[in-house]
């Protein structure tokens, strides 16, 4: 179950005091309002074991996952699991030392090394983390056109049962593509500003830059089913399910979810635009559809421009943001029995295609959804017992 909290962001003014607390809108909040909420989070979930980093000028770092609060004491040696988010925080050997730090693409870079010691692909999103780390070297090269978060470095890291609330990294599912079944190790390098009140008036900031912290990651074989296409345009599909062992089910209630480089807004199709099916089976050959697989894709070929699509498609909004692929909410896909007659036990292939609108935000007109996105087919393995 994926989760996310609130944490400040958009610290944006070079060379002056930021205004506590404001969001990447630049608009103020109330300060008192934003300190419970992340009080009520820091109360709600704790640390699952961290990864703690070296010591940069004072300060380190700690990175772990999120856990329900319970009264259960924490295994810190287990490694994280890959459908788990993550999050960070900054501890210090000082006291009340303040710090900044950019979005992903700026601060934080991602490697993850599978069983085998191979790296394993990014996703749409893992391609976004450190795309731009190579070239910050000071804090006028992150400020300018994006938000800055804030937060201020606690004094010492607890180990057991110590809550965060710093940033938060999605699960690395959702950075990765992890096909295979085991431990993997995930490298993730960070750096971040620290707060130099030189004058009254005027702020300075130092380039922290943290060498990678290698994290245990498990996918065990009772993983769910999961799958990715290639990225169009900086979307990227996902299809998820309940099954294990790298295998769709028959009867598995399949969801979908985009992830995307960038801010995106999304235009989904329904059943009858979105998605063409064909499935073989065992022996190879082309598995017949039911009455309801017969109505899914029939208006698939058709879908050229959105202002002449087909009468009565129906859509559904989706909006994704940048580091948060949970905030987007997971879209029904149909129960394979339904759509094939599907007899015989076996391993069939299922050939997968899909489509969806990206909308084009064109000043001084706004929105204008279109841009047709349409995937090369995936293939997937499903299982029938």
């Amino acid at each position: 179950m994926l989760t996310w909290r609130f944490c400040p962001v958009g610290w944006q003014v070079a060379n002056a005091k930021p205004t506590r607390f404001s969001i990447k809108s630049g608009k103020p909040v109330k300060k008192y309002l934003l300190l419970g909420l992340l009080i009520f989070c820091t109360d709600l979930w704790q640390s699952s074991g961290a990864v703690l980093s070296t010591t940069n000028s004072g300060i380190y770092l700690a990175i772990g996952s999120w856990q329900p609060q319970s009264g259960a004491p924490l295994d810190e040696n287990a490694p994280l699991q890959f459908d788990q988010n993550f999050v960070w925080e900054a501890f210090s050997t000082a006291h009340g030392v303040r710090l900044n730090y950019p979005n992903p693409e700026f601060g934080i870079r991602v490697k993850l090394l599978d069983p085998d010691g191979k790296e394993s692909p990014k996703t749409a999103l893992g391609k976004k983390y450190g795309s731009k780390f190579d070239g910050v070297r000071t804090y006028e090269d992150v400020i300018s056109g994006t938000s800055m978060g804030g937060m201020d470095a606690r004094e010492k890291y607890v180990e057991r049962g110590r809550g965060f609330s710093g940033g938060n990294l999605p699960a690395p599912r959702d950075l990765f593509q992890m096909e295979k079944t085991g431990i993997y190790t995930l490298q993730i390098e960070m750096l971040v500003f620290r707060i130099i009140e030189t004058t009254a008036t005027h702020w300075d900031r130092a380039l922290l830059r943290f060498p990678p912290m290698k994290i245990k990651v498990e996918k065990p074989l009772t993983a769910p089913f999961f799958a990715f296409s290639a990225t169009n345009h900086g979307v990227c599909l996902s299809i998820i399910g309940t099954k294990s062992n790298g295998l769709a089910g028959f009867d598995d209630g399949l969801r979908w979810r985009p992830t995307g480089e960038d801010n995106i807004m999304l235009n989904a199709l329904d059943l009858s635009s979105a998605f063409k099916l064909k499935l073989h089976g065992p022996d190879g050959k082309e598995v017949p559809k039911t009455a309801l697989g017969q109505t899914i894709g029939v208006n698939f070929d058709a879908v050229r421009t959105f202002g002449r699509l087909p009468p009565g498609i129906k859509l559904t909004y989706l909006d994704i943001m940048p580091g948060m692929p949970f905030h987007v909410p997971e879209q029904p896909f149909p129960v394979l029995k339904d759509c094939f007659a599907m007899e015989k036990p076996g391993v069939y292939t299922l050939e997968l295609q899909m489509q969806l609108f990206r909308i084009i935000d064109k000043p001084p007109y706004g929105p204008e959804p279109e841009e047709l996105l349409r995937f090369p087919p995936m293939i997937l393995k499903v299982n029938r017992p």
